[in-house]
């Protein structure tokens, strides 16, 4: 049962100025700081739960956000681990979008590393799987990092 009449909930929020946080909530942090250990817990738990329903596409977008707050947190390693395997189930769904994703995620994982020659190609790929389907944000992601190599 709702506590608030039902078109409370439609309203936008609002920012409370000086807003306390409830006891044993976590303490405010800054959007662009983050918690990226919360972030792994969860990310985590997405591809447990992914895997335990056999929704694979679920999996795919928790090992890429797994990837993702590897490579954050500079374990560029663990991140090239979480995008192959994103990419690897990708494939095999045949979803090219987050193919594409995981393909540029692995790229900038690379360059990271020191890999310039796999980072290139793999920018490359996401580039080509991207403007192949139609896909904006990876593209655009994909051509910065081979403007990087120009």
């Amino acid at each position: 049962m709702l506590e608030k009449p039902w078109n409370w909930y439609a309203k936008p929020a609002t920012a409370t100025p000086k807003a306390t946080p409830c006891a044993g909530s976590p303490r405010p942090t800054s959007n662009s700081a983050g918690r990226p250990g919360e972030g792994l817990k969860l990310a985590l738990s997405a591809v447990e739960f992914a895997r335990a329903t056999g929704d694979q596409r679920l999996e795919v977008g928790g090992l890429n956000t797994l990837a993702r707050l590897h490579q954050k947190l500079r374990r560029y390693d663990l991140a090239v681990n979480g995008y192959r395997g994103a990419i690897r189930i990708a494939q095999e769904i045949g979803n090219r979008y987050l193919e594409a994703e995981a393909t540029v995620g692995l790229a900038e994982s690379l360059r990271h590393m020191g890999d310039s020659g796999g980072a290139r190609s793999s920018a490359a790929r996401a580039l080509r799987l991207s403007e192949d389907g139609g896909y904006p944000a990876p593209a655009g992601r994909a051509r910065a990092l081979l403007a990087d190599f120009a």
